[in-house]
């Protein structure tokens, strides 16, 4: 999202400084960010770990005309409140006023997410519809609003108190940073539309519970991994070591996280460490009885070290299944070294 941001953050600002030409970019750039913050929400609904960048047809405004209109309807009635002030500039019309400003952007994120969830302008308009995804969300949908209002009124208030005193950098960075967050917002409400998605319906990608404890167990694994990566660099090779026993013997030194150890030992910049591993790896898969597993596990440790070596009774057994399934080469290579 960092890079669509400085991306539109940058092409906002020229068409702001472009006189003509920049009505014609913002009437493409402008649709084009509500399209993509659409992209952006649904993926986010949808369970997706990658967000998705900014496409060639999103800058077709009327592409996907229903996000293109409920942007237009929604920004002409926020700047008719802001700067025409219909129900007054003072008094109980100007609370009044602002009163419909604040409603309007309370009310705003719950349409665009009925829209991105229904696909229907209809839908998104209705009052109804909108109060059941808010019903829906509860307490969540607060900490959408409250960023998204202090982004609407920066935002409007910047061509009054700002531009005029900043230079394009400055004027790149604000605009940047109001799309990030515009973009973070549409974000949080897919994500909190994902977590019910029972009631929306909502196809996609889909994390179990099993795919959710497995990619934590990966996280801890890797966070371990690195903690012993950082000892042994720093010359405590024993204690980096013993944080892998540790690690290994918690899951029963399993095959698994022997297998991934060795996998992942393998980008250090000493492989002898990942070696040693499977050299234990080998030895383990012959006692367990897996010996074509463990020869193409050797196999594979002498193409990375030539001089790569396991214990003599390893070798026999390793030669004898090696010449019991016809690779008499590689049976002659380990025989001679067992004897």
């Amino acid at each position: 999202m960092v890079v669509a941001a400085a991306f539109f953050g940058v092409f906002l600002t020229i068409a702001w400084f472009a006189g003509l030409f920049g009505i014609w970019a913002a009437f493409l750039l402008v649709p084009a960010l509500w399209h993509y913050c659409h992209a952006v929400q649904l993926a986010a609904a949808q369970g997706k770990r990658v967000i998705p960048a900014v496409e060639f047809n999103q800058l077709n405004p009327l592409g996907g005309w229903r996000v293109t209109v409920h942007f237009i309807l929604f920004s002409l009635f926020l700047v008719m409140l802001l700067y025409v002030e219909p129900l007054g500039a003072a008094g109980f019309g100007g609370v009044l006023n602002w009163a419909a400003v604040f409603a309007t952007m309370f009310v705003f994120p719950a349409s665009a997410a009925t829209l991105g969830v229904t696909s229907s302008l209809e839908d998104s308009l209705n009052p109804k519809g909108v109060a059941r995804l808010i019903r829906i969300l509860g307490p969540t949908y607060f900490w959408l609003v409250l960023p998204l209002a202090a982004l609407t009124l920066a935002a409007a208030l910047a061509p009054i108190y700002i531009f005029s005193r900043m230079s394009f950098l400055a004027i790149s960075l604000n605009n940047a940073l109001c799309v990030w967050a515009l973009l973070a917002t549409f974000a949080a409400a897919g994500i909190s539309i994902r977590q019910h998605r029972t009631e929306f319906d909502i196809p996609g990608e889909v994390e179990t519970n099993a795919e959710y404890a497995q990619r934590l167990e990966r996280r801890r694994w890797r966070s371990t991994l690195d903690l012993a990566y950082g000892s042994i660099r720093s010359g405590l090779v024993a204690e980096g070591y013993e944080t892998l026993r540790r690690l290994s013997a918690d899951y029963g030194d399993s095959a698994e996280i022997q297998y991934w150890l060795f996998e992942n030992m393998l980008d250090w910049e000493d492989r002898t460490h990942a070696l040693a591993v499977g050299a234990r790896l080998i030895e383990r898969r012959i006692a367990a009885g897996q010996l074509y597993e463990s020869l193409e596990l050797h196999t594979r440790c002498r193409r990375l070290a030539p001089g790569f070596t396991v214990s003599a009774e390893a070798k026999v057994a390793l030669a004898a299944f090696a010449r019991s399934i016809g690779r008499h080469g590689l049976a002659d290579e380990l025989g001679p070294a067992a004897g």
